[in-house]
């Protein structure tokens, strides 16, 4: 399981079926390494695991593998492939455990472009085109789904999210969202086709427009979008639009923004301003903040200190702000200060017990945070005094 497939998989059960449910995806997984992480930072998990326990969920490593139909092995035909996509969309939206139907989608969409990432090392270019095996087997699945009018709308965020979170670049993404198009022109007017989960999928896919010229009044309108899933997906494109990626290997890599610095310097304070009245928008444009600017980190600070908490789910975005906060701030007793000044205790008591081992510093934050009147953030302080700092 890949990084950011378990991060999904953990964030989905614990957004699904409160925190408890996280101990049960690691342990689902075979993550047992993680679970016991989890135990350590968090000792209600204790108590809560135990009622897990005898809970009718899978046990073994990847479950999904017993639940989901073979997935035939390349090559393959394409009566092997439409009927293991007939078998599989029959079964993944019944999948009752948040945690392993996300991990049974991550292992299907993998397959429907295990093609494409074959190709990841050649040179990506606007004239990509899916091979034929990946074009058969996107056109199957996605017939398959659209054949219902309105298909579910939970279910379908989830399998098209999924699908574009393992989508390589932006071509490819393009590439994959031209064959959608083709089937939707085909089947005519649908009742869902303003629906957001196909608005979300689409503008995460570059729907609006390949360069910053064409896109950004479209996306910058979108940022007002009621639907959380739109508005973030908006925003990560005008992330992805306003600069681009200069060099031929990681070592020589650097990014070179495509607008004036000005508009730049703008656009990032537009997110911040956004995402007081609408949530998500920030999370969106964090996933592809310009590398030309120095002071990211320091904008994601200041915006998790503007807005209140917990940062909304969004499937498309696992690894969010609070995320990569807490890890790069797990050293700084200021950032920490902050935080809890902020009342951002769900980001404070995270970042504050990242390290296990004392950090310059941060005793006094943890005290702070030993005192707080929710329950768990006072005894998490207080267990990581005791561990740590005695």
């Amino acid at each position: 399981m890949t990084g950011v497939t378990f991060y999904r998989y953990l964030d989905a059960s614990a957004n699904a079926t409160g925190p408890a449910a996280a101990l049960s995806a690691c342990l689902c997984c075979g993550d047992i390494a993680v679970g016991i992480l989890l135990l350590d930072d968090e000792p209600l998990f204790i108590q809560e695991a135990r009622k897990w326990a005898n809970m009718p969920w899978p046990t073994a490593p990847h479950p999904e593998r017993d639940l989901v139909p073979a997935l035939p092995a390349s090559p393959s035909t394409w009566a092997e492939d439409s009927a293991a996509i007939s078998a599989s969309l029959a079964v993944l939206p019944t999948i009752q455990h948040a945690g392993v139907r996300w991990s049974a989608l991550d292992t299907f969409t993998e397959w429907l472009l295990e093609e494409e990432r074959k190709r990841e090392d050649e040179d990506a270019s606007a004239e990509w085109v899916l091979s034929a095996i990946t074009e058969s087997r996107l056109h199957t699945t996605f017939t398959t789904i659209l054949a219902k009018d309105p298909v579910d709308p939970a279910w379908a965020e989830e399998f098209f999210s999924t699908l574009g979170c393992n989508t390589w670049g932006s071509y490819g993404k393009a590439a994959v969202l031209a064959v959608l198009r083709r089937i939707l022109a085909q089947t005519g007017p649908r009742s869902d086709a303003d629906a957001p989960w196909l608005q979300a999928f689409s503008t995460y896919c570059g729907a609006c427009g390949p360069d910053w010229e064409t896109a950004s009044a479209t996306l910058t309108a979108l940022l007002d979008h009621p639907a959380l899933s739109v508005r973030a997906c908006a925003a990560y494109q005008l992330g992805v639009l306003c600069e681009s990626i200069v060099g031929e290997s990681i070592e020589d890599m650097t990014y070179q923004a495509l607008i004036p610095p000005e508009a730049l310097e703008e656009l990032v304070r537009q997110i911040a301003q956004k995402e007081q009245t609408h949530a998500g928008v920030a999370t969106g444009f964090w996933n592809a903040f310009p590398r030309s600017l120095e002071n990211r980190y320091e904008w994601l600070l200041d915006v998790l200190c503007s807005t209140s908490g917990p940062e909304a789910w969004l499937p498309y975005y696992p690894c969010n702000m609070t995320f990569h906060a807490h890890e790069y701030f797990s050293q700084s007793p200021e950032a920490v200060s902050r935080l809890i000044d902020a009342a951002r205790y769900d980001v404070a008591i995270m970042t504050a017990t990242e390290e296990h081992k004392p950090v310059p510093g941060m005793e006094q934050q943890l005290c702070r945070l030993a005192t707080n009147n929710a329950p768990e953030i006072a005894a998490r302080a207080s267990r990581h005094l005791a561990d740590y700092y005695q």
